[in-house]
């Protein structure tokens, strides 16, 4: 009998939990529809609302106490509406609707309410959410989370007080880089200022290594030297040491800041001072530098081809590595579309040809030649006489002689008797007769 009762009881607490965990994770996922965090990180990206102080649903204009009421209302509905229900949930929630104007809210009406909500209202519903002793601390998280993402899209600088303001705020340390970055978005010099004035008074915020990244992401942008000193070198390395996500989130802070620079010139200040501390720094930190450097070209060498030819050559003649410099070169001979392109083909000529392959400069003229056949052409009689002008002839040949067949004549006309000028011949023959 007693074995029997025992079974029983943790058959059944297994059923209650998973019944919990049903609710939650449905819960959650009716949440996480509405954070689009990832397009957030976009500069491009504008979030269009409808106007928060007017919810399509909402029988009348309210004050800020009764959308509190509203969203604490929504939060206890979707804990009863969420999994399995008991009859005494199913009579709660059948209650709570009746009792209630506003039921037919959906989840994106009560969360456009958050953002109408001031400093001091909103730090009263983190307070209600943080002492609801029905709620368990994965779901409370998850709300607090939710909420201060949509509310800091609005109002980042309040966010960023609230966090630093209420210690015991659940998932405290995630949602300060959420809010940090929101900040950077919008106003990343405010952010710089208000980061250096609490490093000052040694706020403790400021070691979040989240808030660090931001952080760095925006001296990146307005003072790259600073960046790479010895001071923020120490943060860095003790950030990254001392963060569980390091592999997700510090890894790959190169190509977010080749991502985040906006022209050439902030490209170019933001290599050299990369660079510069890469040949000063000790070996405590030159790990971290290297896996920046290795992140942020990989990153930028898609950017290379839309800038001038100029800055795109300070930075392939600024200190590359052989296999650096090989690496970007490929991605430029395969984009459609660069800019100056008679220069950059000059300057592929001055690479070296290497013994049993071919030159990168025969397929920038395979990508060139048929979007461009004659001003191609032309720039081929600017190239010496040698081996390399030869395959490049032949590549022209291949490419654009249906497009510019005078032109891929003269070109042959220039080649000397051999193999190759007979080939091309026959080529040209065979065309001239389809």
């Amino acid at each position: 009998m007693k074995i029997a009762f025992v079974v029983f009881f943790i058959v059944s607490g297994a059923i209650l939990c998973g019944i919990q965990h049903a609710r939650h994770a449905r819960f959650c996922h009716e949440l996480d529809k509405y954070r689009k965090h990832d397009k957030l990180r976009s500069r491009e990206v504008r979030i269009e609302r409808k106007n928060p102080k007017n919810p399509k649903n909402l029988v009348n204009p309210i004050d800020a106490a009764e959308r509190i009421g509203i969203i604490m209302e929504f939060v206890k509905r979707r804990q009863l509406e969420s999994g399995p229900r008991s009859n005494d949930d199913q009579r709660a929630l059948a209650e709570l609707n009746q009792a209630s104007q506003n039921a037919d809210m959906d989840t994106e009406e009560v969360l456009e309410l958050i953002p109408s909500l001031n400093v001091n209202q909103m730090k009263e519903l983190l307070q209600l959410l943080i002492h609801d002793s029905s709620l368990d601390e994965e779901m409370r998280g998850n709300l607090v989370s939710n909420f201060m993402e949509w509310y800091s899209r609005e109002h980042p600088i309040d966010a960023v007080n609230i966090v630093a303001e209420i210690p015991d705020l659940p998932e405290r340390e995630k949602i300060a880089g959420h809010v940090f970055h929101d900040w950077f978005l919008t106003n990343p010099i405010a952010l710089k200022k208000w980061y250096e004035q609490q490093s000052r008074i040694e706020n403790p915020i400021c070691g979040n290594p989240r808030i660090f990244k931001v952080y760095a992401e925006v001296l990146a942008l307005t003072d790259p030297e600073k960046l790479f000193n010895n001071d923020n070198l120490d943060k860095w390395t003790q950030s990254y040491s001392s963060f569980e996500l390091s592999n997700h989130y510090f890894d790959t802070f190169g190509r977010q800041v080749a991502n985040d620079l906006r022209n050439e010139t902030e490209h170019l200040a933001f290599w050299n001072a990369l660079t510069n501390a890469q040949s000063r720094v000790s070996n405590q930190h030159s790990a971290y530098l290297d896996m920046i450097r290795k992140d942020y070209l990989s990153a930028v060498a898609n950017s290379i081809p839309s800038w001038t030819f100029d800055d795109g050559r300070s930075l392939m003649e600024s200190g590359l590595t052989q296999d650096e410099q090989t690496a970007i070169v490929a991605n430029l001979i395969q984009c459609p579309q660069i800019l100056e392109t008679e220069r950059w083909a000059t300057w592929l000529t001055s690479l070296p040809l290497t013994p049993g392959m071919a030159h990168p400069l025969e397929q920038f003229v395979v990508r060139w030649s048929p979007t461009d056949p004659y001003v191609a052409s032309e720039w081929l009689d600017t190239v010496q006489d040698s081996d390399l002008r030869t395959a490049l002839i032949k590549q022209f040949v291949f490419s654009a002689a249906h497009l510019a067949p005078d032109e891929a004549i003269s070109k042959i006309a220039t080649l000397p008797d051999g193999e190759t000028r007979a080939a091309l011949e026959e080529r040209m023959n065979y065309l001239l007769r389809k």
